[in-house]
């Protein structure tokens, strides 16, 4: 060999390194034990140490030994070891002192990097140079060192937003700074992005919003519509389309119109910390109380922890160049896989196990490879994907020590015990570079494939007692995020005590249902005695009850025969006084046939007129076959029909409305109806139409609904009652009076010009009769 042939490396330069041991490491890399130094990553772009700093025991390790997990043992020289888990998330130096905290990082159009610090001002990146920017006064003191974020113009000057300096612009190494009030939270502008019509939009502290148009400045407040003056954030998806984040709701603005985001009709209030828009169907909105709102096709869905990420405080999320979203909360760095719902895939999450730095990192920043990294001054917390192991090692799960109250047992595949008795087994775990990371159970699964799990809280032991009887499968689970191990199955079965197994119980109901039977059979002799004795009661009874029948219906005979006697004898008198009523009607007829003047014929004429209405009734009453009722609309029809007949032959034709509910009523009621209607009616022929053209008179009798009452009108078209005849003196009048009277009822008589009469009473008999046609 030569010096051609020979490579030498040197961790600190002086080539003097006591080197003990060395593996081979991810993606070509090697660890190297240096010793008085630590250990040394190294690959042919970057090296990093690992000391008693940040994991070592201390800086002096000698030999190594990488486990079936990946993971790296040292062993140090007091007989001691370490153990390098996965190395993915560590903190890191700025590649330059002078960087000491980047905020941001954005590309100008020369391939350079401008660099946001805050603290010390803007740098600027070409290659290995780097130029500090910083805004001095006269004096020379620094006063723009506090750069929050920016973007780079067309014309190649950068827009910023400051603490304190409000709106700054650098071009040709020359600082503008824009002030639009004299409050100081006003000169906070935390927030500058630029939209797809290139016009740039700022956000000072509790003033709204600044739009430049490269012409002029406006602003945008709640009175233009948006939500909040307080803008914490500007946002932009792949289109430059402004996504606003206030501290009242999270809007965007289409045709200088500001949109706000409504989930099922309500705007969305919460404390909204960032967000990351994914594609044109998708985005997700952080926030600090409900983890992350994912938003696919108008849709919400919500991911928070019951879907496993480790807190709903989400201090901020980013998409890297592999499309893995990361987010940073108060006590956790995770990342995962979406799908179009609330579930995520591939989660995993680094917590302070993993350094406790982590809880620093707050502010998510890509690189300019496309990877995630946090500030966290003076360092900052990188994701190396070099180390990260891909494939999956299951844990190592072994049972061992069988017990049973304290003593042991043999069997380790089939465990026999009493419910009362207490189960004790010890097992081991080996999960290296993880067991910090898991949650360990057991599970009982039954023969009905019921699961009961429990936490294991002993760490190597797991006790069991006071089961249910049955047979189980007894496992243990092991849980690494969204990843789920479990052991080999035991088979246990936990027997009955003997007064609780099917033997016991057979025989118990056995001997229950001979006491029933021996009951029953005991009680049916004592029933049967029973029966004999009410047969012979009964048979007495019925002998009574016999005799007692055959006497009621000898006077059920009687009583039938006395009805039957009865109805013709009052359907005799019917006929009888009918057929009086006609002598009496046909000699009142004879009398008014002589030559007797017109006084007396008058009164013949009402007394032939009252006798029809009576000996009306009684025809009825004898053609009906209920002899006691009559129909009160073909009683009325008729009745107006004789009168008509009785009505003077020079009177001009006189109209009749007749409007006469379909009732049955007895023979009293109908006679006194009939007698007034009758009254009313010649009155009205006589003396109501006089010069009228079209003399009408209408009766009216009807039946209240929902009540026993009936209401009786009768009225005319004629000259009222202010006329020779006084109607309310005369004997016809008196008869209205003694009817209305008879019938209970109360009267009225108007005249407006026209007569009209009205009688309401109530009645006692008879129901509407709907098959009765008149």
């Amino acid at each position: 060999m030569n010096n051609k042939d020979t490579l030498q490396y040197s961790v600190n330069g002086s080539f003097n390194e006591r080197i003990f041991d060395i593996k081979k490491a991810p993606h070509n890399g090697l660890w190297i034990s240096a010793y008085n130094f630590g250990l040394v990553y190294f690959d042919k772009k970057n090296s990093f140490t690992i000391t008693d700093q940040n994991g070592l025991v201390n800086n002096f390790p000698l030999f190594l030994f990488e486990d079936s997990f990946e993971n790296l043992w040292i062993a140090s020289n007091n007989a001691e070891f370490s153990r390098l888990n996965e190395n993915i998330i560590y903190q890191q130096p700025y590649q330059h002192p002078i960087i000491k905290q980047s905020l941001k990082e954005i590309t100008d159009y020369k391939n350079g990097k401008w660099i946001f610090t805050f603290g010390n001002g803007i740098l600027h990146q070409y290659g290995n140079n780097i130029t500090n920017y910083i805004y001095t006064d006269s004096k020379g003191n620094g006063r723009f060192t506090y750069p929050y974020e920016g973007i780079v113009d067309a014309d190649e000057s950068v827009w910023m937003g400051s603490y304190t300096n409000g709106i700054v612009r650098l071009k040709n190494n020359l600082f503008i700074t824009y002030l639009f009030s004299n409050y100081y939270e006003h000169q906070i502008v935390t927030s500058v992005k630029k939209d797809a019509l290139n016009n740039i939009w700022f956000c000072p502290t509790n003033f709204g919003l600044i739009k430049y148009d490269h012409n002029k400045f406006w602003q945008y407040t709640n009175q233009s519509g948006l939500a909040s003056n307080t803008v914490k954030k500007i946002a932009t998806d792949s289109n430059k389309n402004m996504y606003f984040i206030t501290d009242n709701g999270f809007q965007r603005i289409e045709k200088n119109k500001f949109q706000t985001l409504y989930i099922n009709n309500h705007p969305v209030q919460n404390d909204i910390t960032d967000f990351l828009w994914l594609n044109q169907y998708n985005y997700l909105i952080a926030t600090n109380d409900m983890g992350i709102i994912y938003i696919h096709n108008d849709t919400a869905y919500n991911i928070s922890t019951l879907e496993g990420i480790s807190s709903n405080n989400i201090k901020s999320i980013l998409k890297d160049r592999n499309n893995t979203i990361w987010i940073a909360t108060e006590q956790s760095i995770e990342y995962f896989y979406t799908t179009n719902s609330s579930k995520i895939n591939n989660h995993k999450i680094f917590s302070q196990i993993n350094g406790s730095y982590i809880s620093n990192a707050s502010v998510a920043l890509l690189d300019s490879t496309g990877m995630p990294y946090w500030p966290s001054n003076p360092n900052k917390i990188i994701f190396d994907e070099r180390f990260q192991v891909k494939k999956i090692k299951q844990p190592i799960i072994n049972f061992s020590n069988f017990e049973i109250n304290g003593k042991p047992i043999d069997s380790s595949k089939a465990v026999s015990i009493m419910p009362n008795e207490q189960l004790k087994i010890n097992y081991s775990l080996v999960y290296w570079g993880r067991e910090n990371n898991i949650i360990t159970k057991y599970l009982l699964v039954s023969k009905r494939a019921d699961t009961t799990a429990n936490i294991l809280s002993e760490k190597g032991i797991l006790s069991l007692k006071n089961l249910n009887p049955g047979t189980y499968k007894l496992l243990i689970h092991v849980q690494d995020n969204n990843l789920s191990f479990y052991s080999n199955p035991i088979h246990l079965r936990v027997n009955n005590f003997w007064y609780n197994t099917w033997v016991f119980r057979i025989l118990v109901l056995t001997v229950l249902i001979l006491a029933v039977l021996r009951f029953f059979k005991t009680k049916a002799k004592k029933q049967e005695a029973l029966n004999k004795l009410l047969e012979i009661k009964v048979s007495e009874q019925t002998l009574i009850i016999k005799k007692e029948k055959e006497d009621l219906e000898e006077s059920q005979k009687i009583i039938e025969k006395q009805v039957s006697e009865k109805s013709l004898l009052i359907e005799e008198i019917n006929h009888r006084v009918k057929n009086n009523l006609q002598f009496i009607l046909a000699m009142v007829d004879m009398q008014m046939s002589t030559d007797v003047n017109k006084d007396s014929k008058n009164p013949l004429l009402s007394t032939s007129r009252r006798i029809n209405a009576m000996a009306l009734v009684h025809e009825m009453l004898y053609d009906n076959k209920e002899i006691q009722v009559v129909s009160i609309k073909k009683y009325v029809t008729e009745l107006l029909a004789n009168l008509t007949e009785l009505a003077v032959n020079s009177m001009q034709p006189v109209e009749l409305k007749i409007e006469v509910a379909d009732l049955i009523l007895d023979a009293r009621t109908a006679t006194s109806l009939g007698i007034i209607i009758s009254e009313l009616a010649s009155n009205s022929f006589k003396h109501a139409f006089y010069n009228i053209s079209a003399p009408i008179i209408s009766i009216q009798l009807i039946s209240h609904i929902f009540s026993t009452e009936l209401e009786l009108s009768v009225s005319d078209n004629g000259n009222g009652i202010t006329r020779s005849h006084t109607t309310n003196q005369g004997f016809g009048m008196k008869m209205i009076d003694i009817f209305s009277r008879q019938l209970a009822g109360n009267y009225y008589i108007k005249d407006s010009g026209h007569f009209s009469y009205k009688l309401i009473f109530k009645y006692n008999y008879g129901t509407e009769n709907k098959n009765t046609n008149s």
